[in-house]
């Protein structure tokens, strides 16, 4: 992760179009948040505006470890999501992906952040 100087979520977008195309906005995406146990208690406040069914907003536990998840993102939405100062890390996949173009985007998006 960066710690000299955070992107803007418009750099984040800039970068993306750059490096996948600009098909990037057209995609929808699920993403997975890990978080820890103080903070899911703010996921909901947070996410107060992806309560609605669209985005099933599910909050979980894996090996442990309190995650929530969402789905049918848009970019915007996606990159407002990650760029959240919660503690731990993110995946994020992308629907439809039957090329696997988006495979290296998890990994350029920690880069970035």
């Amino acid at each position: 992760m960066r710690t000299d100087l955070k992107m803007t979520k418009t750099e984040i977008q800039n970068h993306l179009i750059e490096e996948f195309g600009n098909e990037i906005q057209n995609q929808k995406f699920d993403l997975v948040r890990y978080v820890s146990f103080s903070e899911m208690e703010k996921v909901e406040d947070e996410l107060y505006n992806y309560q609605n069914f669209k985005y099933n907003l599910r909050k979980g536990m894996d090996d442990g470890d309190p995650y929530f998840s969402l789905n049918n993102l848009n970019l915007n939405q996606m990159i407002e999501i990650i760029t959240i100062d919660f503690s731990f890390g993110f995946f994020v996949e992308t629907q439809n992906d039957t090329e696997y173009k988006y495979d290296l985007l998890t990994e350029t998006l920690t880069e970035l952040i």
